[in-house]
């Protein structure tokens, strides 16, 4: 059997392997989803080991519980089991949530979704997202954020007896950001000696000798950053209301990647740059296809590609704009769009199918023509079974399939673009090759030039500009190219935003 994100631990004096897997089929064919844990006991025979026995511990989840649990869609840490080896704690995608859970180890029984405990923190109301990166003993390090909040490290401790409540134990109450600090504050058990403490408090130290005193300001700016959920899926950021304007906001629209992929609550630089640096509201949809809301509803999207998820993200935008209750903080009239990968597949895709609907685009690393993709990348088989439904052979692909791949593609819509669009393309990209960004650059630039000669627009062929980014892989997150890439995004929206 096929198995990844292995951890080892003790329960009582059985050896135990925990892991995810993905059973032969649908599930094991899409790019990313949920999978299912399992646990085998191992004993030492001779120089190697032998396994006595397999458990299931979680099943694929299809449709998600009543508090959001939907599964495990993340890998598993590499020491995620209490002391007492009877639960595994980490965290997965809940609807738009990062959350953490607990699964019970139960050698030889029957996995159950319904003993899957969801983990809060005790006494904090607002909703943060928590990432678990190491388990010792009762004790969990985890990495705390929010959209309006950086990434912040937390020891908390658990009781195995009683799952349902962590306790924040380091940093100190004082020294917690006021999304962290309990209603009702009272210290908690005493873990200067602990492990999981001490390479908190490192940690925080190390953040704030990066920040220096800027740390402060940004702190400041973001204080006042608003978020909520809308329709129990997207995010809404906005940026801190000025009392002495009346002015409507702009509206971006931000589409992730995957496409089995998710928006959540956890820290996103570029979304709360955008908000902060051009005023706009920022809208993180989650269209069907995107992980977190069960695997029936992530297996709709494979042959629907390039229109299911277009039409999701435009009914997102516009469920907004016509609510009563969030629609006039923001100006029809000023909307953007961007999204990277497969995000940036959907952003050239909106821009071409409603070519009146977006002021102003951005994108990085877009799927522009899945037709030529299908053999310049390295996950054909991602290609086909995405876009398709299909399983790739390695066989010559027969014209029908290309044309369907083509008609599926951006670039069948790029002679209506009119949306200014910045387009961002990552020299070393292996997944989405960068021919995928210079064809549809090269194609809309001609096509620019020539509606600016029958308009007599001198300005029209500016509506497009591309960065190159050398040394840089699929994920554009080398630093010096990802705050590039973002300020040159800022300022692009900032000019055809006003």
């Amino acid at each position: 059997f096929a198995a990844f994100s292995p951890t080892v631990f003790v329960q009582g004096n059985k050896t135990l392997v925990a892991y995810q897997t993905l059973p032969y089929g649908k599930d094991s064919e899409v790019h990313s989803g949920c999978t299912r844990v399992e646990c085998v006991e191992v004993k030492r025979d001779g120089d190697g080991y032998v396994i006595l026995g397999r458990t299931e511990l979680l099943p694929i989840v299809h449709e998600p519980r009543a508090d959001g649990f939907a599964g495990l869609v993340t890998p598993l840490p590499k020491r995620c089991a209490s002391g007492d080896g009877r639960w595994l704690i980490v965290s997965t995608t809940c609807r738009c949530e990062q959350a953490p859970i607990a699964v019970p180890i139960r050698v030889g029984g029957t996995a159950s979704t319904d003993s899957v405990v969801r983990l809060r923190l005790r006494g904090v109301s607002e909703v943060v997202a928590l990432e678990v990166l190491d388990v010792m003993g009762d004790h969990a390090l985890l990495v705390a954020s929010s959209l309006s909040m950086p990434p912040l490290p937390l020891v908390v401790t658990f009781d195995p007896h009683n799952m349902g409540e962590l306790t924040i134990v380091h940093p100190p109450i004082d020294q917690l950001h006021p999304f962290l600090r309990p209603a009702a504050a009272s210290p908690g058990p005493e873990s200067s000696d602990c492990q999981c403490s001490l390479m908190a408090s490192a940690l925080s130290e190390l953040a704030l000798a990066v920040a220096g005193d800027g740390f402060q300001n940004v702190m400041q700016q973001l204080a006042g950053v608003q978020c909520q959920t809308v329709q129990d899926r997207h995010l809404l950021v906005t940026p801190p209301q000025k009392t002495d304007t009346l002015t409507k906001l702009p509206l971006a629209l931000w589409i992730h990647g995957g496409p089995h992929a998710c928006s959540t609550n956890v820290w996103t630089i570029g979304a709360v740059y955008l908000c902060l640096s051009v005023g706009c509201g920022v809208l993180l949809v989650n269209y069907r296809g995107s992980t977190g809301f069960g695997q029936t509803e992530l297996h709709t999207l494979p042959g629907n590609c390039g229109s299911q998820d277009v039409e999701d993200c435009r009914a997102a935008l516009m469920h907004v704009l016509n609510s009563p209750s969030l629609g006039t903080a923001f100006d029809r009239q000023r909307l953007a769009v961007v999204g990277g990968s497969h995000g940036g597949f959907l952003t050239t895709h909106l821009i071409g199918q409603y070519p009146d609907l977006f002021r102003v685009a951005s994108c990085r690393n877009p799927v522009t023509n899945i037709a030529s993709k299908a053999s310049a990348a390295d996950c054909p088989e991602l290609v086909f079974y995405e876009s398709l439904d299909t399983v790739y052979n390695y066989r010559p692909v027969p014209g029908e399939h290309l044309q369907r791949l083509y008609d599926m593609s951006p670039t069948k819509h790029v002679e209506k673009v009119r949306t200014p669009l910045l387009m961002a393309v990552s020299e070393d990209d292996l997944r989405v090759p960068p021919s995928q960004g210079l064809e549809f650059f090269k194609t809309l630039k001609a096509v620019l030039l020539d509606r600016a000669r029958a308009e007599g627009d001198a300005s029209g062929a500016e509506r497009v500009r591309l960065l190159w980014y050398p040394k840089n892989g699929h994920a554009l997150t080398e630093a010096e190219a990802e705050a590039d890439y973002w300020v040159n995004t800022a300022l692009w929206f900032a000019h055809h935003l006003k």
